[in-house]
Formats: C-alpha cells, structure tokens, sequence
C-alpha cells in the first residue's frame, strides 16, 4: 500500500519541484494554452526540471531522509507560491483528449511490464543499482563506505548516479530494498519522456511508427534496469524537437532540459549531447530555410534559459565528489591511448571488428532497406522537407564517436563490442527511425 501512494504521489512531487523553478518568472499561465498537445509538452519540461532539482537537493543534504525531507517541503512550497497556475494546469491536464489517454496508456502498460520483473542484468544489479545500494545503506551520497573500496571497482564507482540516487529515496520512502521497488525510479524517468511523446499525438500511421520504435524498440534496455533505453530515448526526442517541434517556447527548453538528464544518466550522455549539438549547427548553417532556426527568445524565456544551466549543476557536484574521492575511468583515456588508437588504425582486423559489431551485429544494416523504402515512398507522395537531415548527420557524428572509444579502449576490442554494441548504438537505430517518422509524417500530410 505503501509503494502504491508513492507512485501516485512521487509525480506531484516532482512537478512541485519544476513549479517551483519557475516562481520567479511571474506570470506562469504562458505554459497552459487550450492545445493539450502543447501543455503536455510544459509538463514534460516541468518533469523533467523536477527530476534533476531533486538530484540537486539529493547531492546538497547530508541524508537521504533530509533530502526527502526537504524535496517535500520545496515541492509543497512550488504548489502554494503558484496554486493558480497549478490547478489551471492540471485541470488541462486532466481531460479526455487523446494525449492524456495515451499518456495513461503508455504509463500503465509500461509500469506493469517494470515493476513485475525484478533486477535481473548484470550491470543493473552489479553498477546502477550497486550504487543506489551504497546511497541507500550508508544513508548518505557522501559516505565513502564502498564507492574508495578496490574490490568494488567492478562496479564503476565514476558513473552518473541520476537513476541510483532517486531509487534510493524510493527504497529509503518504503523503508526496505528488494529487487522490485527501486525499479520505479525508471517509470519516474520515464514519465517526462512519455509526456511529450503523447503530446505527438496525430490520429495518423505515422504516431504509430513513432510510438513503436521509441518504445518497444528500447522497453528491454529499460526494463532490465539499464540506463541505455532510457538516454537514448531522451536524445532521440531531443533530436525529435529540434528538427520538427514548432517554433514555440517549449522547444529549445526541453532540449536542454533533455541534454541534462542524458549526461546524469550515463558517460556516453556527454557524447550524445556533443554530437546533437554538433548536427544542430550544422543543419542551422546549411539549411536555414527549413525549420531549424531558433525561435526568437523573449526576456521570460531568457530566465528561464539560464534557470535551465542549474539542471547541469548536481551533476557537476558529482563529478567534483568522484574527483576528491579520486575515482578514475575504466577507459583511463588521456595521452596513453594515443598509441592505442595508432596501433589499430593501421589495423584491417580492428576495423573489421568494429563495423561489423556497430553495424552488423547489433541489427542496424537490417533496418536500412526499411528507412531507404520509406524515404522513396516519401519522394514519390509529397515533397522532401529537411528536417530530417540532422538525423544523419547525428548518425554520422554519434558514429564518428563511439569507432574513436573503441579505437582507444584499453581492453581486448573484441570483448569490449561483444558486451556493449548493441546498447550503445541503441541512439543511432532510433535516430534512423526519428528521420523515417519525419517522413512518415509528411507522407500523412500529404495524403
């Protein structure tokens, strides 16, 4: 009974917490308009916001219980300083048009299939919530009991600790750990993710394929408990936003909202959030006349801009702690692997290995004749648009990236893309299928 009111209640909690990152902007009604679609997309940055505030409040407390405590407090404090704004927003929340159906299906359907199945992988058992394990028995993020030990080192001590930090508030708000329980951190994840797919919502084949590829395609690297289903589900609809949201003022602070939860969820969030930079200003340079130019910025969507770069501070205090605790990488990347990556440079066999792992093995080559159909059935039912363009050029560059991390990989190259291709070009199959929902889109509208 416990756990079934925290999954009720830990929503509010955060959106508390995002409602009250937005008190000093004034006049808040601008986020609620008569589209559902677009107020679901402000509770999606809502969310969000409430997510890693709360890592924030997490990462400053001496205790979990504190931090729980004071999350509590702030988020009740979010809901009074802006109760008119709160009710107006749930009450267009709360309605019977399509995005909010589909949000409640997606969340049911997905909440059964994770909270049913125990941990079970070896990483999720052994590294993400290893760690929430460590928060959670020494009640503190800032003990050193496990996190300096050498024989703990198989866990990954260094990682992003956005997931095993709220998993252990959930386990220290019930009072026990199990296999089960920690596990709604992820659905808690999940729901800003969810909140804008449903805000895609169009009775058309198109929302279909995108509901399909984003979340079947990634529901078994998220229910296992690993943290690649959910960042590259969070930098696809990153890139999702950027070439075909409407020039609105959700677009540019969901993405940056996105970047901050990638790089509190995993190492590769860095390199994810490079390469959609990366593509963006490429595509804002070479194709100015679709629409990939930024909005104009209005002084309000200005603060909240720069409300936006304290979500990238609580990852900047761990990453300070992993530092004074002298945590170092696995990958130990620095001038020594310089010979690494000369050594297999001129190695044909390396290079083998790596394109047939990237490309062959996790699938990818099978997914390519679908996309090419689907682009020349786009060419011949309406015209070309080119937001999809920075689709491949993040493939190109995101591509360009990982061959450089395992040209430089410091163990056997043939061990390490066994264990991991298939996770972490998971980014890549779903922007291939971004930039095919693009064009199953205008394919729609054109029909």
């Amino acid at each position: 009974m416990a756990f079934a009111c925290l999954l009720v209640i830990s929503p509010f909690y955060l959106l508390g917490l995002g409602l009250l990152g937005i008190t000093p902007l004034g006049n808040r009604l601008w986020l609620v308009t008569s589209d559902s679609s677009e107020t679901f997309r402000g509770l999606a940055l809502l969310l969000s916001w409430g997510v890693i505030f709360n890592f924030g409040i997490f990462m400053f407390s001496p205790a979990i219980t504190h931090s729980v405590l004071t999350g509590t407090v702030l988020s009740i404090a979010g809901y009074i300083l802006n109760y008119r704004f709160a009710i107006e927003l749930l009450k267009k929340s709360f309605t019977l048009s399509p995005p909010p159906i589909v949000f409640a299906l997606m969340i049911i359907a997905l909440g059964v299939q994770i909270l049913l199945h125990p941990l079970q992988e070896w990483d999720a058992r052994s590294i993400w919530f290893f760690h929430a394990k460590f928060f959670y028995f020494n009640g503190s993020a800032f003990s050193l009991v496990g996190w300096t030990n050498p024989n703990y080192g198989f866990s990954h001590p260094d990682y992003p600790v956005l997931v095993p930090a709220l998993a252990s508030q959930v386990a220290t708000v019930v009072g026990n750990w199990n296999e089960y329980l920690p596990k709604a951190s992820i659905l808690l994840m999940l729901i800003p993710a969810l909140l804008l797919l449903s805000s895609y919502f169009r009775k058309r084949w198109s929302f279909v394929f995108l509901i399909l590829m984003q979340l079947f395609v990634t529901l078994k690297f998220i229910d296992n408990g690993l943290m690649d289903g959910l960042i590259a589900l969070y930098a696809s609809l990153a890139l999702l936003e950027l070439a075909i949201a409407p020039l609105s003022k959700f677009k540019s602070l969901l993405v940056v909202s996105f970047f901050a939860l990638a790089v509190g969820l995993k190492n590769e969030g860095q390199l994810l959030v490079l390469s959609i930079g990366l593509a963006f200003l490429i595509s804002s340079l070479r194709f100015q006349k679709f629409t990939l130019r930024m909005p104009r910025i209005s002084i309000r969507e200005l603060r909240i801009g720069l409300l936006t770069i304290l979500l990238f501070v609580p990852q900047v205090l761990w990453m300070l702690h992993v530092k004074e605790l002298g945590l170092k990488n696995d990958m130990n990347l620095g001038m020594s692997s310089v010979s690494i990556i000369l050594n297999r440079l001129t190695d044909v066999h390396s290079w083998i290995l790596i394109g047939s792992s990237m490309f062959v093995k996790s699938h990818l080559i099978f997914w390519l004749p679908i996309f090419w159909l689907i682009t020349k059935a786009e060419q011949h039912f309406g015209r070309v648009l080119g937001s999809s363009r920075i689709f491949h050029l993040f493939f190109a560059i995101y591509s360009v990236g990982l061959i450089a991390v395992y040209l430089s990989t410091p163990y056997d190259l043939k061990w390490h893309l066994s264990t991991s291709t298939t996770r972490t070009t998971l980014p890549l199959l779903l922007a291939m299928s971004g930039a095919a929902y693009v064009r199953l889109r205008n394919i729609d509208q054109n029909l």
